[in-house]
């Protein structure tokens, strides 16, 4: 073995008798990305679909932590792109709260602007909002539900 190579901390494969690295197979685990949606219970256009189906629901978003949209159905005076846009900031800032408070991580919650309510739930790295009719109530348990269903697959 050359000199130089003895006082490096670099590994050159080949140069002792490990065995190599076992291949990868269909069978390995692998990382799945967070936005590879086809390992999830429910697509967020269906999710979306079956949100607007629900009484008392106005409006209802999909977003990526970055704030892109995926899917949505929003009224035409409210732009999704912009509502997805703000998702993770306002779920990461009421988040940061509660952790500061001491009371764990935050997985959904549920507000009020004018007289409109307002549910946002973080599945993973996914982020799923449902906004009703002002005055009226949200269905929280059926958009829990579905919040659920943008889960991944066991």
């Amino acid at each position: 073995m050359n000199d130089k190579l003895a006082d490096s901390n670099y590994y050159i494969w080949g140069d002792s008798p490990d065995t190599a690295p076992a291949e990868e197979t269909e069978f390995s685990h692998k990382p799945r990305p967070a936005t590879d949606f086809t390992s999830r219970y429910a697509t967020p256009k269906e999710i979306i679909e079956r949100a607007m189906a629900l009484g008392n629901v106005a409006g209802a978003v999909v977003a990526l932590p970055d704030g892109l949209r995926v899917a949505s159905q929003v009224p035409p005076d409210l732009n999704a792109d912009t509502l997805a846009a703000f998702l993770p900031q306002i779920f990461d800032r009421v988040n940061q709260s509660t952790k500061e408070l001491r009371m764990g991580s935050l997985n959904n919650f549920n507000f009020t602007v004018g007289n409109v309510p307002w549910r946002i739930f973080r599945v993973n790295a996914v982020y799923f909002a449902a906004f009703g009719n002002a005055g009226e109530a949200l269905p929280s348990a059926q958009l829990a539900a579905l919040a659920a269903e943008l889960d991944r697959k066991k």
